[in-house]
């Protein structure tokens, strides 16, 4: 059971402190100030993360001092990381082509507005913030897949993990639940983020995860953890946290979390179908009838979810002729303005930028290009409409089995049924994440790979250990 290691071994409090700067990353209540401030937002885990980062480099240098130092490099080209590295290098070539063909150009001057320092304008600036994403994209990696490797070696260190993350999971369900209840009395609980203290709605759940649509993702997050940590337990995962996942996913409210779900389903289809028996076929279309029925009820039954669609009935022929787009799809204007471009230039017969992408950033140029606002650069909330202009197509599907890839090599010698319950997680939270951009797919695989490794050294030091057979 987890903690049961942890008083023989104690974990040291480097790693601890690690540990905890991955389990408040999705945790975006603990936003203490706006982007404003220094370029970007300041919450408890990127606190947490520069003091580790600070502590691990001291820790490096004062090993490279020594008389016997020997550093490890991981192998880019190990199947846990080689679709990640392969994205990578797509999205710099993409970029060097893009800035070439104009793909970073914004019209007139760029003059930020709304920033309080210097160094949060330079950072947020046309020529800094595109070179600023391919550190970001590095950094993510690196800090939540790559450091897990040498942090989390221990079973003692992956127990602490786990039952801090179950602990603080639990929280946010309470919490979210109590808001919810709280909602229908007309008392809000808990603000979107405490540096603005900004109120979410009446009756949506989020519990502490910051905005509903940032909380669907981390509730199946929850449920992708606690399914490997009861594997890690060896033990069947308890079904009744689905009774209570699924439902607080549902009182989100979220359309954006409805669309996650939509590209699981397509995913996990497209994915499966190389190997699908015909029962399995059957099962899949039968689940997604029954997910369409859900998600046609949603649609229907909630008032902001119809009224985003009743919005974007008519978007098409906005675009068309340049005119403002309406009030509910003007917030998703940097999602909306980059997928309509790669359509303006696969009808010109302009293929390269929609197979390959753009680069980092594109996305947020063309943006301002199409909104005729040059005082900010953001990003699309849309991991997926990110990707597709910034990789194209061959990237986005790299980003997918960046994910996918390795637990399915990881899971290779599992039975069928547990190897596809870690593929359909791994799956359903990929879907959620590019429906909404978010860390949680790189916090699960950090997880995963660290849980399987220490897995696997202790079966083979098991098979090792065994009495050899005697032979008459």
């Amino acid at each position: 059971m987890i903690g049961s290691a942890l008083p023989a071994e104690r974990v040291p409090f480097y790693k601890r402190l690690y540990i905890w700067s991955v389990i408040f990353e999705p945790l975006l209540l603990f936003v203490l100030f706006e982007a404003s401030a220094i370029g970007i937002g300041g919450n408890v885990s990127r606190l947490l993360q520069g003091i580790t980062c600070m502590v691990l480099l001291t820790r490096l240098v004062i090993r490279l001092l020594g008389s016997r130092a020997t550093v490890t490099i991981p192998n880019l080209a190990h199947p846990v990381f080689r679709y990640y590295t392969l994205m990578f290098v797509l999205a710099i070539v993409a970029g060097v082509i893009g800035y070439a063909r104009g793909a970073f150009d914004l019209p007139g001057k760029y003059v930020p507005i709304g920033q309080v320092s210097a160094f949060s304008s330079a950072l947020n600036s046309a020529a800094v913030r595109p070179i600023f994403e391919y550190i970001t994209a590095a950094y993510y990696f690196v800090y939540f897949v790559i450091l897990p490797r040498y942090l989390l070696t221990s079973r003692a260190a992956v127990d602490y993990a786990f039952l801090w993350f179950r602990r603080m999971f639990v929280v946010c369900l309470v919490a979210g639940w109590i808001d919810v209840a709280a909602g229908f009395a007309h008392i809000n609980l808990i603000p979107r983020h405490l540096s603005d203290w900004s109120i979410v709605g009446e009756g949506r759940f989020h519990g502490i995860a910051g905005e509903p649509r940032e909380a669907f993702v981390y509730l199946f997050l929850g449920l992708a953890m606690l399914h490997l940590m009861s594997f890690w337990e060896h033990r069947r995962m308890d079904r009744r946290w689905f009774y209570v996942v699924i439902p607080a996913a549902i009182m989100t409210k979220s359309t954006t979390g409805l669309v996650g779900v939509a590209l699981f389903v397509g995913i996990y289809g497209l994915y499966s179908m190389r190997t699908m028996t015909l029962s399995r076929m059957v099962q899949l279309v039968a689940g997604l009838a029954v997910v369409s029925a859900v998600a046609y009820t949603a649609v229907v039954k909630t008032q902001r979810v119809m009224a985003y669609f009743q919005a974007a009935s008519g978007l098409w022929y906005i675009l068309e002729h340049n005119m403002d787009l309406p009030y509910l799809m003007s917030k998703s204007n940097s999602d909306i303005y980059p997928m309509y471009d790669l359509t303006v230039k696969a009808r010109a017969g302009d293929w390269l930028p929609v197979i390959i992408g753009s680069g980092f950033g594109s996305a947020s140029a063309v943006s301002n290009r199409y909104y005729r606002d040059v005082s900010t650069l953001n990003n699309p909330h849309s991991q997926l409409a990110r990707s597709l202009y910034e990789t194209g197509l061959v990237g986005t599907v790299l980003y997918v089995m960046a994910f996918i890839g390795p637990v399915a090599w990881a899971t290779r010698g599992l039975s069928r049924t547990l190897r596809r319950e870690f593929i359909m997680l791994a799956t359903l939270m990929i879907g959620c994440s590019l429906a909404d951009r978010s860390s949680a797919p790189f916090i699960y695989l950090g997880m995963f790979w660290a849980a399987f490794r220490i897995m696997g050294r202790e079966t083979e030091a098991t098979i090792q250990s065994a009495p050899a057979a005697v032979t008459p």
